[in-house]
C-alpha cells in the first residue's frame, strides 16, 4: 500500500462561525481537507498489527483498508448465549481467550457488564467471525490499563496459538509491549515503526500469607462458590504494591494422604485476568510443597481454561474426574477411609513436576501475617 486518502468536511457558515472570526480574527475555511498517507507496507508473515495514533489522525480510515469494521450487537440473553455460530464450549474458550475467565460473568446479560466485561466480550464476538482479517477500533480506548495490558497479553497468545490475522487501532501506546505487534504504524509520524524485540514487561509477584478475613475481598469474584473452609491456609498475591490475587490450600482430611494437600480456592480479579497468572502461581505453591518433606498437591476444577492446560501441562498428571467426600450415602473406600462418590462433572490433578526453592516453603507453613 502506498497512496493518498484526502478526507473532505464541508464547514457550514452560521452564527457561532461568524462569532468566531468576528471574536478572534479566525477566517473558518469552506472545507477542511485531512491528507492520510497510507504507507504501510506489511510484512511476508505477520499475525498481529498495530496502528496508534492522536484522535483524528486518520486511524479508523487506515484501518477500514483492510475491510469492513463489525457490527456486534448482543440481545438481553447471557453474552454466552449471543455467540450463535459456534457451540457452548467454543464460546467459552473465545471468552477465555481474551482474559474474560468469569463463569458468573458469562451468565449475564451485556448491559450488566462493566465497561472493562464490555470491552472484553465485545472482543471476543470479533475473534469468533469468520473473516480473512479481525478489525477492532478504538482498542483497548474504555478501558482501565491494567485491564488492557491483561487483555492484550491474551489476545497475543490466542491470535498466534491460532494462526489468525488481526488488526486493530488505538490511541494508547502503553499496550505495544503487551500486545507484541507484528508491525506498527504511527498515524501521528505516518509512517510504520521499527517494532524492535518487543517482549512482554516482566511481572513479578510478591506472597504473603494472611488471615482468612482476606477472603472476603475476593469470594465474589469466584466462579464456583464464595464459601472457603475456615482451616484454609491463605495468601494474598501483589503486583506493583495491589492485592491482586488470592489463594486458600487446605490439607487433605483424615490423613488420607500423608503430607497431602489440595487447592481450595484461586482468584485472580478481574483486571487482571488474560496473564496467565492463575496457573503460575498453582505451580509456584505446588513446587514448594513437594520440596518440603516431599509434599503432595491437587487440583480439582470444572473451569475449561484451567482443565485444558492442566491437561496438556507435563507438571501435572490426570487423576481422574470423579470426587469423594464425606462418609454419608453409598460408601466407597479409598486409602481405608470411607466415603461418599460426587459425580459432579470436574477434573483431578496432580502435581509431578519439578521441585521448587525449600527456603521459600517456609511462606506456606508460616504463621499468617496481620
Amino acid at each position: 500500500m502506498d497512496s493518498k486518502i484526502i478526507l473532505k468536511q464541508s464547514v457550514n457558515k452560521d452564527q457561532y462561525t461568524n462569532f468566531l472570526e468576528s471574536t478572534y480574527d479566525y477566517i473558518c475555511p469552506d472545507e477542511i481537507n485531512t491528507i492520510i498517507n497510507n504507507n504501510i507496507i506489511l510484512p511476508d508473515k505477520w499475525n498481529i498489527g498495530m496502528i496508534s495514533g492522536f484522535s483524528g489522525s486518520g486511524k479508523t480510515t487506515l484501518l477500514k483498508t483492510f475491510g469492513s469494521l463489525p457490527e456486534i450487537q448482543w440481545d438481553h440473553n447471557a453474552i454466552i448465549s449471543n455467540f450463535k455460530d459456534i457451540n457452548p464450549e467454543q464460546a467459552s474458550v473465545l471468552l477465555s481467550s481474551v482474559g474474560l475467565n468469569s463463569i458468573p460473568t458469562w451468565c449475564k446479560s451485556f448491559n450488566n457488564l462493566s465497561f472493562g466485561e464490555q470491552f472484553r466480550a465485545n472482543l471476543a464476538r470479533c475473534i469468533s467471525i469468520d473473516s480473512p482479517i479481525i478489525l477492532v477500533d478504538e482498542f483497548t480506548s474504555v478501558i482501565d490499563r491494567d485491564t488492557a495490558k491483561s487483555t492484550c497479553n491474551a489476545l497475543h497468545n490466542y491470535i498466534k496459538k491460532n494462526n489468525k490475522k488481526i488488526v486493530v487501532s488505538t490511541c494508547h501506546t502503553d499496550i505495544k509491549e503487551w500486545l507484541r505487534p507484528d508491525w506498527y504504524y504511527d498515524t501521528n509520524e505516518q509512517s510504520m515503526i521499527d517494532r524492535g524485540l518487543l517482549r512482554r514487561p516482566e511481572i513479578k509477584l510478591q506472597i504473603f500469607r494472611c488471615k482468612y478475613e482476606a477472603w472476603h475481598l475476593f469470594k465474589h469474584h469466584h466462579y464456583l462458590s464464595n464459601e472457603l473452609h475456615k482451616s484454609a491456609k491463605c495468601f494474598l498475591i501483589y503486583w506493583d504494591n495491589k492485592p491482586i490475587g488470592f489463594v486458600g490450600i487446605l490439607a487433605f482430611p483424615n490423613g488420607a494422604f500423608r503430607n497431602g494437600w489440595r487447592l481450595s480456592r484461586i482468584v485472580i480479579l478481574p483486571e487482571y485476568q488474560g496473564l496467565g497468572l492463575g496457573i503460575k502461581i498453582c505451580n509456584y505453591f505446588a513446587s514448594i510443597i513437594k520440596s518440603y518433606n516431599n509434599g503432595l498437591f491437587y487440583i480439582r476444577t470444572r473451569h475449561p481454561a484451567m482443565v485444558k492446560y492442566l491437561s496438556n501441562s507435563n507438571d501435572w498428571q490426570s487423576v481422574g474426574s470423579k470426587k469423594y467426600t464425606k462418609i454419608s450415602g453409598k460408601n466407597h473406600s479409598v486409602h481405608g477411609i470411607s466415603w461418599k462418590l460426587d459425580t459432579r462433572n470436574a477434573n483431578s490433578f496432580k502435581y509431578i513436576g519439578a521441585i521448587g526453592n525449600i527456603e521459600e516453603s517456609r511462606i506456606f507453613y508460616e504463621k499468617p501475617t496481620e
